[in-house]
């Protein structure tokens, strides 16, 4: 794709609940985990292209940790001698959250046990973008979103203008 015709940015959808379930438990062995693991050999694979094509990437592959991936991310580009702006999105999980404030987390008498929900709107993903001309951003994944799937989508409308902020 990124050779083979112009695009503006390059899209990884990595989010579904088996996924963000292997995330979860590879996290719960290591807290450094839960990003999808192969996103940095794709993203050494095309980095240098999209940089030169003046593509973005943006992806959900940061899963549980896009902290983690954002900095896997920024080691390949330095190991490539690449000048490249990483961002991330961090979410606060459904999960952080029911564990922080029992009482809030109980819905009609029942009270769930949190594993790796999170949720985040278009706007925090259009405004981390907006501007950059070399960049990849890393976007968390979860089970409930606030916007259709991939948030990149309607990330980039945003980020363009052509949808407003609601509130």
């Amino acid at each position: 794709m990124v050779e083979g015709g112009p695009i503006d940015v390059l899209t990884g959808d990595y989010r579904a609940e088996l996924t963000t379930l292997i995330l979860a438990k590879a996290q719960q062995k290591d807290p450094a985990a839960g990003y999808v693991k192969t996103f940095p050999t794709q993203i050494e694979q095309v980095l240098g292209s999209c940089l030169d094509c003046g593509i973005k990437i943006v992806a959900n592959a940061g899963g549980l940790n896009p902290t983690g991936l954002a900095g896997a991310v920024g080691d390949v580009a330095a190991r490539l001698r690449l000048d490249v702006r990483v961002a991330h999105v961090e979410v606060t999980t459904c999960a952080e959250r029911c564990r922080r404030s029992p009482q809030r987390s109980r819905i009609n008498g029942f009270r769930p046990t949190p594993t790796s929900e999170s949720a985040y709107g278009v706007y925090r993903p259009a405004s981390v973008s907006r501007g950059a001309v070399k960049q990849v951003v890393v976007m968390p994944d979860g089970v409930r979103r606030k916007v259709p799937d991939p948030c990149a989508y309607p990330a980039r409308s945003a980020r363009q203008g052509l949808w407003r902020q609601l509130g």
